[in-house]
């Protein structure tokens, strides 16, 4: 394990040569900033605490390099999660990657550019090293963001989608996501029916000989059949999301989002409206009820949660002013 506890760290210590830094206004990054790379923080070298100096989103490419190695060395098969921070704040970025994006006028969202770049270099790094093993063809490789754009930064924006980050709008749920497996999968299918990061442990596993495990219910399912025998049937009929009092589905093309506590509905045809610019709450309560169940339905099958809430936000969306459960 190579990486940090928590959702952030610095990329490089600030002050550091040819490293730009921007700061945000809003009060989770300023804790950001003053988290330093201290406790959960600090970059750890499996159970060790080490000093890094190069730039973080390098660095988790270098390591991710070495453990590939070691194991193609050894004959081994391999699996390596890299897990990426950027674009996550703190914005910090290179200067070299700085400078690619002068036209960009907004110094907030030029640095998240470069932060972008800088990332997109360094996934290539990783396959640059599979394919100089020889190993590129016959590796399945699966990316994905862990959201929608944190629209709060002001740095970044989703499009036609509703809203962003910490929402379950589709802003805030609906993601990246691109899968290449040279020997197994045909180049360049668009892949419309919904998915979910969980499919990939299960895709995992499938595509390695192992099956899921029989003492529990895995909720993921293996994509590659779907994606090499164009098969039609979804995936998932329905998919869920929950946060505290923020509750969402989405079955079919409808999509229903539940704000239990301040009683909030709102309903949207995802294949006439995927920018949910229209509530159809009011025009259709027989399926808001039957969505409802749905999730109290699914809810009975799951654990508490084993970890406390963080805080509350507030967005406006749509004129509603809403909050949004972290």
């Amino acid at each position: 394990q190579y990486g940090f506890y928590e959702a952030f760290s610095y990329y490089a210590i600030p002050g550091a040569d040819g490293i730009i830094n921007y700061k945000h206004d809003y009060f989770a990054d300023k804790h950001i900033w003053r988290q330093k790379r201290k406790g959960t923080c600090a970059i750890r070298q499996n159970d060790s605490v080490i000093i890094e100096k190069e730039y973080l989103t390098f660095s988790i490419a270098r390591e991710t390099n070495t453990f590939i190695e070691k194991h193609h060395r050894k004959g081994h098969p391999f699996f390596a999660y890299a897990a990426f921070s950027a674009p996550h704040t703190p914005f910090q970025v290179p200067k070299e990657y700085y400078n690619r994006f002068s036209e960009v006028e907004d110094e907030n969202r030029r640095i998240y550019c470069g932060m972008i770049a800088a990332l997109d270099d360094a996934i290539g790094i990783i396959l640059d090293k599979l394919e100089a093993l020889g190993e590129l063809e016959n590796t399945l490789i699966l990316f994905a963001s862990d959201n929608g754009g944190a629209t709060y930064t002001g740095a970044t924006v989703n499009g036609d989608l509703n809203a962003g980050k910490m929402t379950q709008f589709e802003g805030g749920v609906n993601i990246p996501c691109i899968m290449s497996w040279k020997n197994e999968l045909p180049e360049g299918v668009v892949f419309e029916h919904p998915v979910s990061l969980m499919d990939f442990f299960t895709t995992a596993l499938m595509s390695s000989g192992l099956n899921t495990p029989s003492d529990r219910i895995i909720d993921g399912v293996d994509l590659i059949p779907y994606l090499k025998e164009n098969n039609e049937d979804l995936p998932h009929e329905s998919l869920f999301w929950r946060t505290d009092f923020n509750k969402s589905i989405r079955y079919r093309n409808w999509k229903l989002i539940w704000n239990t506590r301040d009683n909030q509905t709102w309903l949207f045809n995802l294949k006439n409206d995927k920018e949910e610019k229209h509530n159809l709450a009011i025009d259709h309560p027989d399926v808001v009820q039957k969505l409802k169940t749905q999730i109290q339905a699914w809810e009975q099958e799951l654990r508490d949660p084993a970890w406390p809430g963080v805080m509350e936000i507030q967005f406006e969306i749509n004129g509603d002013t809403t909050w949004w459960a972290i």
